[in-house]
């Protein structure tokens, strides 16, 4: 009997255990079930989520095949017109391959023509060259002799000097006086036998010169040199107020040279030589 009742005893024992077990796992899969709906909804949302973006997708692929054959059919157009355009220039480029031609030939015919001519001109501008070498030359000749001749023509030739009709020792005795005050010297050239002018505004001297004082081909030479202080032959009470002229040529004219004085004198930036000089006051 006690045998019976452990038998019972344990086999009670045992279907607590199983049912233990069993509630347990119950538990689990209530657990896991519940996970699953869970996961279950998401899968569900993401179907939904899912169908929305394969519906955008849908659409916009439509949108995108419209635009593609709206592209396609620009494209044709363009090509067309590209097609268009490439014939119309091979035709220009034919045209104007023609001209070219055709003015080539023109260019070709006209410089055979002008070649004798532009020997000829090559001729004459080496010949040019050279008669402006050879005048560059006389003229740096020349005025190298201009040069000497307004430091040696007061002593190397006679001279005139005059100052309101009052004569002055002549050039060639200037060095001799005592007291001389040059304010400046000035030459002049005197060329042909058209009349000329020549201005020194500076030292208000003006020289005129008649036609046919000279012939055609000769050059004179006028030294002209302003004095402001001097042992000058004046009658008495004469009073200095002007720059006293002498005047001398290399050559004689054939006719006399007309001397206009102003009494005016620019000693700008020598103050030393406006002592010689008097203020005239009218009576």
């Amino acid at each position: 009997m006690s045998s019976v009742l452990e038998e019972m005893r344990q086999e009670q024992e045992k279907l607590i255990e199983e049912k233990q077990i069993i509630t347990e796992d119950y538990e689990k899969l209530k657990l896991k079930v519940a996970d699953n709906e869970v996961f279950i909804t998401e899968i569900l949302e993401e179907k939904t989520q899912v169908e929305e973006e394969k519906q955008i997708i849908t659409e916009d692929y439509e949108k995108l095949k419209l635009k593609v054959a709206d592209m396609e059919e620009q494209y044709l157009k363009e090509k067309q017109i590209i097609i268009d355009d490439n014939e119309n220039l091979k035709n220009d480029i034919s045209e104007k391959d023609k001209v070219i031609a055709k003015l080539t030939s023109q260019v070709e015919e006209q410089s055979q023509n002008e070649r004798p001519i532009i020997t000829n001109l090559r001729a004459i501008l080496s010949l040019n060259e050279l008669y402006t070498t050879k005048l560059m030359k006389e003229k740096s000749q020349l005025q190298e002799r201009v040069t000497s001749l307004e430091e040696q023509s007061i002593k190397e030739t006679s001279s005139i000097g005059l100052q309101f009709n009052y004569l002055i020792p002549s050039m060639d005795k200037l060095d001799c006086l005592s007291d001389v005050q040059v304010a400046e010297r000035k030459l002049f050239l005197i060329q042909g036998d058209k009349p000329q002018l020549m201005n020194w505004e500076k030292y208000g001297l003006r020289i005129g010169v008649e036609k046919e004082s000279l012939l055609s081909s000769e050059t004179v030479e006028a030294a002209v040199v302003a004095l402001v202080g001097g042992e000058f032959q004046f009658p008495p009470n004469t009073v200095l107020v002007s720059a006293v002229y002498a005047v001398s040529l290399s050559k004689p004219l054939l006719k006399r040279l007309i001397l206009e004085i102003q009494h005016c004198v620019d000693l700008t930036g020598r103050p030393g030589l406006s002592r010689h000089l008097k203020f005239a006051i009218a009576p």
